[in-house]
């Protein structure tokens, strides 16, 4: 199934039927992708997480910095 995953957690659980693990097509995804902030509504206030991710080698990192919620 995967050659990117190390740990049973880091499989995706919402549309795991649509998810692919395959390392050719995980780092092209992340080649692609910008930086984002996620952003919701909890207990009525508007909470936004910035996030970052780079990549070194075969190694993904990602960063949320949940203080500025």
């Amino acid at each position: 199934m995967s050659d990117v995953l190390g740990r049973p957690e880091d499989e995706g659980r919402r549309l795991a039927a649509k998810a692919n693990y395959e390392r050719d097509v995980t780092f092209a995804v992340h080649r692609r992708s910008a930086p984002v902030s996620r952003a919701a509504i909890v207990q009525g206030n508007a909470m936004v997480i910035p996030t970052l991710h780079a990549r070194e080698g075969d190694t993904i990192y990602l960063h949320a910095v949940l203080r500025t919620r």
